[in-house]
């Protein structure tokens, strides 16, 4: 969340109220939906858009977010992480996004 907040401050006025818990059980949901199948994830994915946006998160926020997971698990995989990962990683992302940004 350190490098999330440093992109979006806003994020972290919008996430001021919520626990350590709430943020993980956050970042479980944002991990389920990378690997979640593509014929479940629309559904879902666009449940959870609009329940956030009443809330008001931005589009663009979900692309920071997955930034900075990215990075953060790019750097714990260190040197295994391949140019097939890094292909895969985007991707997936441009997918997500594109269902996301999808009205």
């Amino acid at each position: 969340y350190a490098l999330y907040f440093k992109a979006s401050p806003e994020s972290r006025d919008l996430m001021g109220h919520m626990d350590m818990l709430m943020c993980g059980r956050m970042l479980n949901e944002v991990i389920t939906l990378i690997i979640m199948p593509d014929n479940d994830l629309e559904v879902t994915l666009k449940f959870e858009v609009k329940t956030h946006a009443a809330n008001g998160v931005d589009l663009n926020m979900y692309l920071l977010l997955f930034n900075a997971l990215h990075s953060v698990i790019r750097t714990t995989v260190g040197d295994g992480w391949n140019p097939e990962f890094e292909l895969a990683w985007k991707e997936r992302v441009d997918y997500l996004c594109g269902v996301i940004n999808t009205p």
